[in-house]
Order: structure tokens, then sequence, then C-alpha cells
């Protein structure tokens, strides 16, 4: 039960850091702007951000799982000793002096056809007292038995009594997880490479971006389709406006013509005035 008990301890630190993680990255991808000469479109927008979520989503988990990874393979490079001794054991001889000489040997599991020295992600299933745990497992490192186990225990009262009698504080209370959640028989690995979440739930507030904006004016355009009816109707209220319109302008247009033909006529009458002159007599 002390494994699961350090299995338990580690699942809550990795839901820790999960968690500081997603909150730096959402802080971070708040910080993001989108610079545009004019404002953009609903559609425009949607299409926009969705781009920069997708790989906001790619890229979050996978920084974490990275960051993860170099510090299991220092650990295995390393050849670190488990605190529990799970990796390794010692053993010495007697040298009949007043030291011992300790030599470090590696665990094996899986029916000895996995060995610690040569991986650190050997396990074998977990059993306490002759009762084998189902999903939960042991190995060479407890972070790596953690990450290769599942938590079908977990969603079963009767499994979770069993792993509660085994522990001295008895006065813990456990829940079974609910059956809505998708990662029953799901590796730990699967879910902490989505970084414990088991759903993103995105929303793009149009009106916040426009609000931001906050244009000093706009114009828009709009298909609206015409019935006969009113097209009959726009064609006689022209005709009508247009009587009025004549009706204002034909006697301006009128006294106007009258003017030009009456100031024409005077400068042909002078004309003819100034060239008619008499022949004089001659004897």
């Amino acid at each position: 039960m002390f494994l699961a008990v350090i299995g338990s301890e580690l699942y809550q630190a990795l839901c820790s850091l999960a968690n500081d993680t997603v909150n730096e990255a959402i802080t971070e991808f708040s910080q993001n702007t989108i610079t545009n000469e004019r404002v953009q479109s609903q559609e425009s927008i949607k299409t926009q951000t969705d781009i920069i979520l997708s790989r906001f989503l790619l890229s979050t988990p996978r920084t974490f799982k990275l960051t993860l990874d170099f510090i299991r393979y220092i650990n295995q490079g390393n050849g670190i000793v488990s605190s529990i001794f799970s990796n390794w054991h010692f053993v010495s001889s007697d040298t009949g002096f007043a030291y011992a000489a300790l030599w470090a040997v590696p665990h094996a599991y899986n029916n000895n056809s996995c060995i610690c020295g040569a991986s650190s992600t050997c396990i074998s299933k977990a059993s306490f007292n002759g009762i084998t745990i189902p999903g939960l497992h042991v190995g060479c490192y407890p972070f790596e038995s953690l990450l290769q186990s599942t938590l079908e225990c977990l969603y079963n009262i009767t499994c979770i009594n069993q792993l509660k009698s085994m522990y001295t504080h008895s006065n813990m209370t456990f829940n079974p997880l609910s059956d809505t959640l998708s990662s029953r028989n799901t590796t730990v690995q699967s879910i902490v490479n989505n970084l414990l979440i088991e759903r993103w739930e995105t929303e793009v507030v149009y009106e916040n971006y426009y609000a931001t904006c906050d244009p000093l004016w706009c114009t828009y355009t709009f298909d609206e389709q015409i019935s006969p009816i009113y097209t009959i109707t726009i064609i006689i209220g022209l005709f009508g406006g247009l009587t009025v319109v004549f009706k204002l302008i034909t006697p301006i247009i009128v006294r106007i013509g009258y003017y030009i033909i009456r100031y024409r006529r005077r400068r042909v009458s002078q004309v003819v005035t100034v060239m008619t002159i008499q022949q004089p007599n001659i004897l």
C-alpha cells in the first residue's frame, strides 16, 4: 500500500504541475493581440482565432510532455537510485576487513524479463497481501509505474475499499470517479500528455473585439430582394417626382428661351438698319 500512497501523491503533484502550466500558458496566450488596419468581420476574426487556438492547444501539452520526458531521461541516464530502492538494491560481501564491499544490483520485473539497469520502464502488476489491484503497476521508478498504470480501480468502490483497508488511516474518505469520464482504461501517461484535461472549452466573443477596436465610423452593405409591387411603386413615384420637377422648371426654361429669342431678333434688326444706305442721284 506504500506504493499506492506514493502513486497518489505523485498524481496529485502532476495535477498541480499541469494546473500551473495551463494557467501560465493561458496568461501568456491572453497577451496576444490581433492588429488590423480596419475592423474585421466576425467570420474573419473567428477564422484567425481558431488558428491561434489550435496552435495553443497543440503546443501547450507538447511543452509539458517534453519537460517531463527531460526529467525522466535524466533519472535513467544518471542511474539515480529510487528512495524506496525499487530499481536497485545493494549487496555486500564479507572481505574479512573492517569494511565491506557493496554492489548495486538492478531489480527485474515482468517475470525477470525486464531489468531496471537496461530500462527504467520495467513494470509488473501491483499486488498487496496477495490482492492484485486492477490497473496499478509497480516498477523501477514510482513515477514510471504511475505513468503506465490506469485509474481503473478508482472507478470501483469495492476496489477503493480494498485500498482503504490496506491503509492504516481508516478515517480517510474516498469516492469513486464519475463514469462520465473517458479515462477508465486510459493510461496515466495518456492523461498526462493531455495535461489531465478531459475537454477544452473555447469561446470567441466578437463583441469584445469590436468594443476594443472602437472604430470611429463604419459602413455596411446588405442584399435585399425587391418585390415587383415595390418596383412598380418606385417607378410611379419616380415619374410623379419628375412631373413636379418639370412643372417647376418649365416656366423658367420658357422664359429664358423667350428672352434669348427676343434678344436675337433685336440684334438682327439693328444690323439690317445699319446696312440700308440710299444711293445719291447722279445728273
